[in-house]
């Protein structure tokens, strides 16, 4: 085979082309939509069916929950009292104020109000302990970490009371977020995951109310 040329072999290319990128319906978005929603008639029909079915549902559930609702109300009487004022009679909406008036017993039920930190930071930890199952390295804890803290600024400016900032679990999330940026490289991601196998017994002193104060 030594004296085989590119000139005596047939279907041999002589001309070296510069790479070309892929075709924009085989990449990216458009990839994505061909390979995982259109990739046949039958995923084609379903995809369609599905985004018919939501332009028809999405509007009505729209207007309940977001353009009729009610979130300042000491009762149902008065919610109903007050969409009926606004819209029209016979107008109906969500009554959120039920939630802003009881979100705390309805995340922690009957668990007392000063050691709610715990369930709070247990859930924070949880966070540190999942990121290194489902990403190769810690970066992502941040981003989790910033979404909390962010949530949690949001619901206390609500509450009218920034002081629940300067809780136990701020600082458990501010403390992870960055010591996974400094030591959150995929070298570095194996010994997260002995904080992972770990926290099972962790959570369950915290929410028990064991060891600490």
């Amino acid at each position: 085979m030594s004296g085989t040329h590119a000139h005596t072999v047939p279907y041999v290319a002589q001309t070296q082309y510069t790479p070309q990128l892929p075709p924009v319906t085989s990449s990216g978005v458009l990839g994505w939509l061909k390979e995982n929603l259109f990739s046949s008639w039958l995923n084609s029909l379903l995809t369609i069916l599905s985004l018919l079915f939501i332009a028809w549902v999405l509007p009505g559930i729209l207007d309940w929950a977001l353009f009729k609702s009610v979130w300042h109300a000491n009762s149902l009487t008065e919610c109903r009292e007050k969409i009926q004022a606004i819209h029209g009679e016979g107008a109906t909406g969500a009554c959120w104020a039920v939630i802003r008036e009881r979100y705390n017993q309805l995340l922690y039920g009957f668990y007392p109000d000063a050691l709610q930190w715990r369930p709070n930071t247990a859930f924070v930890l949880l966070i540190v302990a999942v990121a290194p199952v489902l990403f190769r390295t810690m970066r992502p804890l941040v981003w989790a970490m910033g979404a909390v803290l962010l949530a949690y600024l949001v619901t206390s400016v609500a509450r009218g009371d920034i002081a629940d900032m300067l809780v136990p679990p701020v600082f458990v999330a501010l403390a992870a977020a960055a010591i996974a940026f400094v030591f959150g490289s995929a070298e570095q991601r194996p010994r997260w995951f002995v904080f992972s196998l770990i926290y099972p017994v962790i959570a369950y002193f915290l929410l028990w109310g064991g060891l600490v104060l």
